[in-house]
């Protein structure tokens, strides 16, 4: 058409189209054997709930954009199934079965046993569009996650294994090595609660299997739909209280080889004919890394419980968690419960928070080099017959490798008060690591309460350290020990520990010390007890090695005649508090107490008594300990020993708090073995001594009651030594010892044999009997013999007393002492000496003193009696120093109505103080002896009191006073054959004495005898106030007083005399020449004599006549005589 054309009309006809709507594809996860419900309401099964945006499933995304019709789906095609006609639904054998609704929602059920990744269907779309509806067609993709068989008791039967349709056995899952049957690796077999399941064979799980009991739950670690981690198909109950029970009624219930799998949980499990679980592996390990096997009941096993074995051929690593599970008690447990046995390949293993485990045998058994990363809260149920837990060859760590870590073992229970597992409790041989209890509690009726061994000293990365909490830990052993230890570092603080009847020991604890940092301890509380059966091997209680503080305040009991009650050997505490102290009682009925060997720096203390009876055992021995804290034993103690020795210290010190004992026995009067010691002190240290209490009453000559003990015929051959045999007790380098009440009675040797003792009393006792055999040197046998060694050792030095006791029957001797060097402080008081032997027998006490020695002794109130020598030697040589008082005493030697009857050889009995090559000095006060009523009666040779400074240049000085001297109506009771009074200066040096109102009768020589010569020694003479008369002897008795000044010719001995106040009227026997005062000087002598009016012997006379107006006859010799000041006194 142009500008200003014609114009025409045009008709269109327009057909309306519809268009087609549009489907986008979707795509759904979804878990095997599990329905898939998208948007519609959950089921009463497990499934997987999707709920899309729009609520209508696979419309969601699905719409009309032109028309804007309403849609829906028409047609589904599942597999080779489709189906065009509502209600929609169609299945598949490969895929499944989905039933659709017309709004999109659906439900889709797997295939059982789908083993496809995916799985596809497609539906129509379909609009309601005109002139006619339109179509089109979307895939939907479901993506499978995991593959769950689901079995009910309570299903009926033909289930094929679905959430849906549930197995009711386990028929179809039980194909040997997973041939024929339907399950697969990484399955997982969910039991719901229903009736109980009986298997009728054993159901091999595959690799990576989880088999879970409904209370369990049933969840996966994935991210189903988007909905987030984990899907839960089953929630978990809190705690768990549904467990459907699994049984197999013979063989095995679940086994694998190799293919491990992965969860076994929440089930009620019994296999009346063969183990629960069986884990065998031979070869490399498959499946799972990890076995976990909790939370589950096992009501009966006929073999194992759990038994997982990691055997010869196996490699791998394995991780297994035992955890949570329990045992009914009503079941029957035949086999150990809990088997995990490592013998090739690696296996950390988890064995936590089981609860009542229980089995006829063992309940926890852990054999080979495995790792323990947990092992805490097992209570092992009292019922259980063999040991309660036993791990053998493996370390405790949390992290395998490297420094250890500490692994806790929680609060673990082993049996239960009063009724303990059937053999031990718990056992840990040969084990590494760290592992230490919040609390154990273990009780263990025939077998160890706690026993545990480490392959070395622990270090932190070697080695094994175990702890418990402080003060709560109860251990209860019946026939077993409590705790024995070997080679660990301990920390373990129990609240009690008993062994009732243990056939072994009580408690052992060898080497256990610190190491790691750690310092090791050992204690228990005050309820603590342990005792022993007969015949137990023992010892009750045995501490070898280590360094650890040990603590025990309980009692201990042996009833083992052939076992110790106590050893500690070779122990060595070394830091601050590391002491070792048994504070409660003991009572020892078998071999003695052992302390040996032992070092470092702190105390070993016995301080709760100890009753200690033992036959041929000794009874308590400590040798050659070098720990400077020493021995301490305190509190009251009491020592009997048949055959042996009671006591024995040697090589040890003896701590500041002593060896206290009530009482201390040894010998026997019966045809039992003779000992060769009761008790032997040597090398003993001076902190401390032997202290024997006794416990009152009297202890007299023949007594058996003396109570501080009973040390009695000793037997052995002649022994110079200074721990010799045949000695009832040797002290030797020993200090502070202290015996009262005490008897000892017929030793070959010696009732007491000391050397090198500082410190010695000997308070309220008895030595009686037959002491000794041989006199000769270097034997010298006694009742007490302190010797040392001549010029280099002293026999007993310090503060030393014997007081209110009877000491007699040394065949030498009945007190001994020789000391070289040191100081000796010895009181010698209330005392009966007598009867030494009648073939042999000497003095009755005997001191010598020599070299450097420097002696005080005081002989104060004693009675000697029947002597063979002298009642009282002290012999002084070189340049020895002593101080003596002899004071009050009682002495009866040979005479007629003598109350222990004459000696046979009784040839002095006297008191005798001489100084021979003597360069030291003497002091001296004899004083008090005798009485009116009771006189120093029957010296027979030597003089009743002789004091003779002899050859050296020592000095004398003492008193010789208030004495009385025989019995005026008993003839020679005074002296049979020598003098009452004779007081010699020899030598050099000089002797000053006062000789003083002494009463003197009945003597054979001479009354007071003053001799002073060969050599030069000056004599200074006071003699006063003494009455002398009734001499014995009509022919042979000679003067009253007697000074003799110059014995050879040549002799220089300046004299001072002053004789006065004298009582001589009847002193001398004039009809046969004697004098009642005879003076004599020599030619080269020189007597003063104060007073006198010129050297005349009539001068003399003249003086002594005046001073001593009751002498009759006075008898001058020599001339020469001069005055000068009075003489010195002492």
């Amino acid at each position: 058409l142009t500008p200003g054309g014609s114009s025409t009309t045009v008709t269109m006809t327009v057909t309306c189209v519809n268009d087609p709507p549009v489907a986008d594809n979707d795509t759904f996860d979804f878990v095997g054997n599990t329905e898939l419900v998208i948007d519609l309401a959950a089921l009463a099964t497990p499934h997987v709930l999707e709920t899309t945006g729009t609520t209508f499933g696979v419309l969601d995304g699905d719409s009309d954009p032109v028309e804007g019709d309403n849609i829906a789906v028409s047609a589904i095609t599942v597999g080779a199934c489709t189906d065009l006609s509502a209600p929609l639904d169609c299945n598949d054998p490969a895929v499944g079965r989905v039933q659709m609704q017309a709004n999109g929602r659906f439900l889709f059920t797997p295939a059982a046993g789908d083993t496809g990744a995916t799985e596809t269907f497609s539906y129509t779309v379909t609009d309601d569009g005109v002139p006619a509806p339109a179509s089109t067609t979307a895939t939907v993709t479901l993506t499978r996650f995991e593959r769950v068989w689901y079995v009910d008791g309570d299903a009926p039967g033909g289930g094929t294994g679905l959430a849906s349709a549930p197995f009711n056995t386990f028929d179809s899952l039980d194909g040997v090595g997973g041939a024929g049957d339907v399950d697969l690796v990484g399955d997982t077999i969910f039991v719901h609660a229903g009736a109980a399941i009986a298997t009728s064979a054993t159901v091999p799980l595959e690799g990576s299997q989880r088999v879970l009991g409904q209370g369990a739950g049933l969840s996966f670690p994935v991210n189903l739909n988007g909905n987030g981690s984990p899907t839960v198909l089953v929630a978990a109950e809190g705690p768990i209280t549904t467990r459907p029970t699994v049984s197999r009624a013979t063989g095995d219930l679940f086994t694998m080889v190799n293919d491990v799998a992965a969860e076994i949980r929440a089930l009620t499990l019994s296999a009346p004919g063969g183990n629960v679980v069986e884990l065998s592996s031979t070869g490399a390990l498959t499946g799972s890394s990890t076995l976990a096997i909790s939370d589950n009941v096992v009501s009966g096993a006929g073999a194992e419980g759990l038994n997982l074995n990691l055997g010869v051929g196996t490699t791998g690593t394995l991780g297994l968690t035992i955890a949570n599970n329990s045992w009914n008690t009503a079941g029957t447990h035949t086999g150990t419960a809990i088997n995990v046995v490592r013998t090739a390949g690696t296996l950390n293993a988890n064995i936590s928070s089981n609860a009542n485990v229980l089995s006829a045998g063992t309940a926890i058994n852990v054999s080979g080099a495995l790792t323990l990363t947990g092992f805490a809260n097992n209570t092992v149920h009292q019922n259980t017959g063999g040991i309660g837990i036993n791990i053998n060859g493996a370390t405790f760590d949390v992290t395998p490798g490297g420094t250890f870590q500490t692994v806790s073992g929680g609060t673990t229970v082993v049996g239960a008060p009063g009724n303990g597992v059937g053999t031990s409790g718990v056992v840990l041989t040969s084990v590494a690591g760290d592992l230490s209890f919040t609390d154990l509690d273990v009780f263990a009726d025939g077998g160890a309460g706690l026993r545990a061994s480490g392959t070395a000293a622990y270090t932190g990365s070697a080695g094994f350290q175990v702890a418990v909490g402080a003060g709560v830990s109860i251990i209860a052993a019946t026939g077993g020990p409590a705790v024995d230890l070997a080679t660990v570092t301990a920390n373990l603080p129990f609240q009690t520990i008993t062994s009732t009847n243990s056939t072994t020991t009580g408690v052992a604890l060898a080497n256990v010390a610190d190491g790691g940092g750690t310092n090791s301890a050992f204690s228990a509380g005050s309820g603590s007890s342990i005792t022993t059966a007969a015949g137990a091997s023992g010892p009750a209680f045995s501490v070898s090695g280590g360094n650890a503080a040990i603590t025990y305040p309980g009692t201990i009991t042996n009833n083992s005649t052939s076992a110790r009650a106590v050893s500690i050997a070779s122990w060595a505490g070394d830091d601050a508090g590391d002491d070792l102290l048994l504070s409660g009682a003991i009572d020892e009925n078998g071999a003695g107490i052992l302390v040996n060997g032992n070092g470092g720096s702190r105390s070993i203390t016995f301080s709760g008594g100890m009753d200690i009876d033992t036959t041929t055992g000794e009874g308590f021995a400590a040798t050659s300990n070098t720990n400077t804290g020493g021995l301490h034993i305190t509190g009251t103690n009491t020592i009997d020993s048949v055959s042996a020795a009671a006591l024995r210290v040697t090589s040890t010190t003896i701590g500041s708090s002593n060896l206290t004992f009530r009482s201390i026995s040894s010998g026997n009067n019966t045809a039992a073995a003779d000992p060769a010691n009761g008790i032997v002190l040597s090398n003993t240290g001076s902190s401390g001594g032997l202290v024997v209490t006794g416990n009152g009453g009297a202890c007299t000559e023949g007594s058996s009651t003396c109570t501080g003990g009973w040390i009695q015929n000793m037997t052995g051959g002649d022994d110079s030594s200074a721990t010799p045999a045949g000695t009832g007790i040797v002290l030797n380098n020993t200090a502070n010892v202290s015996l009262t009440r005490m008897r000892i009675n017929d030793t070959s040797n010696y009732g007491i044999r000391g050397t090198s003792v500082s410190g010695f009393t000997f308070t309220n006792g008895v030595v009686d009997g037959a002491n000794g055999t041989n006199v000769s040197t270097p034997f010298n046998e006694g009742s007490l013999l302190f010797f040392g060694v001549t010029g280099t050792s002293s026999g007993m030095t310090g503060t030393g007393s014997i007081t209110n006791s009877t000491i007699m029957g040394g065949r030498q001797r009945n007190i001994a002492i020789d000391n070289s060097v040191g100081t000796l402080n010895l009181t010698v008081s209330g005392n009966t000496i007598k009867r030494t032997s009648d073939a042999a027998g000497d003095d009755g006490f005997f001191l010598e003193a020599d070299t450097t020695a420097n002696v005080t002794l005081a002989l104060t109130n004693n009675t000697f009696a029947r002597h063979g020598g002298d009642h009282v030697n002290v012999t002084m040589l070189n340049n020895a120093v002593v101080d003596l008082t002899i004071t009050g005493n009682t002495l009866h030697g040979n005479y007629t109505g003598t109350p222990e009857g004459n000696h046979p050889i009784g040839l002095t009995q006297g008191i005798f103080v001489f100084g021979a090559t003597f360069n030291g000095t003497c002091t001296y006060e004899i004083s008090n002896n005798g009485s009116v009523g009771v006189p120093f009666r029957g010296n027979r040779q030597g003089g009743a009191i002789n004091v003779n400074k002899g050859s050296g240049t020592g000095t004398f000085s003492g008193t010789i006073e208030n004495n009385v001297i025989g019995d005026p109506a008993v003839t020679g009771s005074g002296s049979t054959e020598a003098f009452g009074i004779i007081v010699g200066s020899r030598g050099s040096g000089a002797h000053t004495t006062l000789i003083n109102n002494n009463l003197i009768r009945q003597y054979f020589d001479r009354g007071i005898v003053l001799e002073a010569g060969e050599g030069s020694a000056a004599l200074n003479a006071t003699v006063t106030n003494n009455s002398i008369s009734n001499f014995a002897d009509a022919v042979n008795s000679l003067h009253g007083i007697h000074s003799d000044n110059g014995i050879l010719a040549g002799d220089t001995n300046p004299v001072c005399l002053q004789i006065s106040g004298n009582s001589v009227a009847t002193a001398g026997n004039e009809p046969a020449g004697g004098a009642d005062i005879r003076l004599r000087r020599g030619s080269s002598t020189t007597v003063n004599l104060p007073g006198v009016a010129g050297a005349t012997n009539a001068n003399a006379t003249t003086l002594l006549q005046a001073n001593n107006p009751t002498a009759t006859t006075i008898t001058v010799t020599g001339n020469g005589f001069s005055s000068g000041a009075a003489c010195p006194l002492p």
